[in-house]
């Protein structure tokens, strides 16, 4: 009975990586290329002088990279790491933390949180439990205010039967109700601050019987709007919303264009102007001449 005895392999890691990368028809600079080292990096890792490679970390990023890439199996690290005697480094700590920076540290954001949280809601609070209850905190003596909004209150004296002469009014006539009701509350004018409201001022719309001279646009849909003056600066232009008006001065408009353009009413003078001359793909331009005739714009 014959077997083939053979003898024990003395293949290293150096010589199989060469082997490998004969076998793959590369050289070592193609390599050296590929795994982005110097040469001498790839010819040292061949003739297994792995301590060129320097600290065990170089060694396990170096050569693993090169088992990879010729497909050996990191088993074969292991086995050099194990000849170069390369442990674990034991991790201890550099420095000793006191217990007390270790509570400061622990706990220093948590309270800047908290701090932080009641500065913003106390004062969110403190508002919303005072407003509408600062009249009765008012104590006695003190300057009293009165909103230009309110009505003034009614006085709490009783009235007297003695009609109220004008020399007793300061001066005032009997027909004005301010001076009257401040006689009839006593209050002291030297001492009574008067609060202004920050209610918007409505002014009476204006009278359109009185407007009709100029160019007025209606908007009936949604629609954009770009008018210019002769000069060609922009009078206006944007997106204009259905139910909304424009006016210009007749003098200043020289050209207008308006996008959807059925659902727009304009007038010059209280004139209808019938855009279907200068629509075109629901888009109407034009332009005002010297002698006030329109004619349209083909851009």
């Amino acid at each position: 009975m014959n077997q083939s005895i053979q003898p024990p392999s003395t293949t290293t890691v150096g010589t199989r990586l060469r082997a490998a990368r004969e076998r793959e028809g590369w050289t070592r600079q193609e390599v050296a290329h590929r795994l982005h080292l110097p040469t001498s990096m790839i010819e040292a890792m061949e003739e297994d002088r792995f301590e060129v490679l320097g600290a065990p970390v170089y060694v396990r990023s170096h050569l693993g990279g090169y088992l990879r890439l010729m497909g050996l199996p990191q088993a074969l690290l292991d086995q050099v790491l194990a000849q170069l005697g390369a442990a674990p480094p034991a991790l201890r700590s550099a420095t000793r933390t006191p217990p007390l920076q270790r509570f400061v540290d622990r706990y220093a954001m948590r309270a800047v949180y908290v701090i932080l949280t009641l500065s913003v809601l106390l004062p969110a609070l403190w508002v919303a439990m005072g407003s509408g209850r600062l009249d009765p905190l008012v104590r006695p003596g003190q300057p009293v205010t009165r909103s230009l909004d309110a009505v003034p209150p009614p006085t709490t004296e009783p009235a007297s039967d003695a009609p109220l002469e004008p020399a007793s009014l300061g001066g005032f006539e009997a027909a004005d109700p301010e001076p009257v009701a401040a006689v009839q509350t006593g209050a002291d004018p030297a001492r009574e601050t008067v609060r202004a409201s920050i209610a918007p001022f409505y002014a009476a719309p204006p009278d359109e019987s009185d407007s009709r001279s100029g160019w007025i646009l209606r908007f009936r849909g949604d629609s954009w709007l770009e008018v210019q003056d002769a000069s060609g600066r922009r009078l206006e232009y944007g997106l204009v919303r259905a139910g909304s008006e424009r006016r210009f001065p007749a003098e200043e408009v020289a050209r207008v264009a308006l996008g959807n353009a059925v659902a727009v009413d304009v007038l010059r003078d209280g004139d209808r102007i019938d855009l279907a001359p200068f629509r075109r793909a629901n888009v109407a331009r034009f332009e005002v001449s010297s002698d006030g005739s329109l004619r349209p714009v083909r851009d």
